[in-house]
């Protein structure tokens, strides 16, 4: 025997070998494994890994079995000559161990369809890098999950070409999911690609010669979550409103294009479906100008109404809900950049640009851009919100106060009532 605990070269005719229930720890040789045609090492609950270099020289083996150890790492396929020996197997068994999902098992796959592969239903494996700082601990079927990957990178292959795509398995809301990364950045491409592959959540065409991104409405295999469409010449979104994607993404990255303001769904983008779900958009560097427009239109002084709103009105009133409600005051809600910056996520290095002068946009001010009759219908506007927000609040102030009078009415009925006994002249006439 040798330090392995596997016999030693006495065995020159050795063609079946069987190992249970030993205590080994890892095989990295095999007796004359150019005459081996069966090998079992199952049920080991030490064994926690093999050197798959030692099925280089195993041409005749036919029957492999691995069962019920503590293996965890496979074959890389740079072993071309050990994974060519493997292929040839007529019965492979691999299952009852700790698989990490990071190997690739194509060649498991091959011989499953081959009808090779024993015990494939129970054959798992773990995702460790990607559930690293989780407390569930989540088993993917190896052969569902070869069998997606393969057809993700033939898909890959015939939609998208000169793309790069990454597949990955996660557990989600109680069950597995699979997701692809679809890599197109820095490919000279003029447009997206027709079709993504199935389980695609996150599409980068970073670096590319893009102009519009209207494909993403034609995607209808899996709602994209994530699109990165940084330098790129994109002059519009606005045809994506209303779509799966604008409805439901997470991220979505325009930084350095010809983007204008007037050209972003501006309240479909801000629509979440869900009360838990996060949605980020980053618009740095679009070559906005610091016009009168962007000073009325997007940077309104929305903030400074509310603080003024729950200075004067001290009680539990929702603001945005009055403002909803009332027509008086629709213009408001111009202040979008500033009221959803959790969700413009570089607001605050959102910047136009005025005489050769870079000015944040959250600091922009109507006075330091309109001139003229601009300037003179902007403190028009002004004065006609301030018209406004005097009229709601006085409405709020009538309605408290009305509130108030009727809470008091009710009080004194209750204390006549239970004092006299005698109910109110309304409800007598009501009875």
């Amino acid at each position: 025997m040798n330090e392995s605990g596997l016999p030693g070269g006495q065995f020159t005719k050795l063609q079946n070998l069987t190992i249970r229930q030993s205590n080994l720890t890892r095989v990295e040789w095999l007796p004359h494994p150019e005459r081996l045609i069966h090998l079992e090492l199952s049920n080991n609950t030490q064994l926690r890994d093999v050197a798959w270099h030692i099925f280089n020289r195993t041409t005749q083996l036919d029957v492999l079995i691995l069962a019920n150890n503590t293996l965890s790492r496979m074959a890389k396929l740079s072993d071309d000559s050990s994974l060519a020996n493997l292929s040839g197997l007529s019965t492979l068994d691999l299952s009852g161990n700790e698989w990490d999902c990071v190997w690739d098992f194509q060649f498991v796959l091959k011989l499953h369809e081959r009808g090779a592969l024993v015990n494939g239903d129970h054959l798992m494996c773990k995702d460790t890098k990607s559930q690293q700082g989780s407390w569930i601990e989540w088993n993917y079927s190896i052969v569902k999950r070869e069998t997606n990957k393969k057809t993700v990178n033939a898909e890959c292959l015939s939609r998208t070409k000169c793309c790069d795509c990454k597949f990955t398995s996660e557990g989600k809301e109680g069950r597995v999911s699979y997701t692809v990364q679809v890599d197109c950045s820095y490919k000279q491409l003029t447009s997206l690609p027709a079709q993504l592959p199935s389980f695609t959540n996150e599409l980068d065409v970073t670096g590319n010669n893009l102009t519009s991104l209207d494909q993403v409405i034609r995607y209808r295999n899996q709602p994209l979550k994530i699109l990165i469409a940084d330098d790129n010449q994109i002059v519009s979104i606005r045809n994506l409103s209303n779509s799966d994607f604008i409805r439901n993404f997470s991220r979505f990255s325009l930084k350095n294009n010809y983007i204008s303001p007037y050209e972003i769904p501006l309240e479909d983008i801000v629509q979440v479906p869900t009360e838990f779900q996060i949605k980020y958009i980053y618009l740095y560097n679009n070559s906005w100008e610091c016009d009168c427009n962007m000073a009325t239109k997007v940077r309104v002084r929305y903030q400074q109404w509310i603080q003024l709103f729950y200075i004067c009105v001290p009680f539990p009133f929702d603001i945005e809900i009055l403002l909803m409600m009332s027509g008086f005051f629709k213009n408001l809600f111009k202040d979008w950049l500033w009221k959803y910056r959790n969700i413009v996520n570089d607001s605050s290095i959102l910047l136009c640009s005025r005489d050769g002068k870079k000015i944040p946009v959250l600091h922009l001010l109507p006075n330091l851009v309109c001139e003229g009759s601009r300037l003179n219908d902007t403190a028009a506007l002004a004065e006609q919100e301030e018209h406004d927000i005097f009229l709601l609040h006085a409405i709020i102030y009538v309605e408290v106060a009305a509130i108030c009078v009727l809470a008091l009415k009710l009080a004194y009925d209750f204390w006549h009532y239970f004092r006299h006994g005698s109910l109110p002249w309304i409800a007598t006439k009501l009875l």
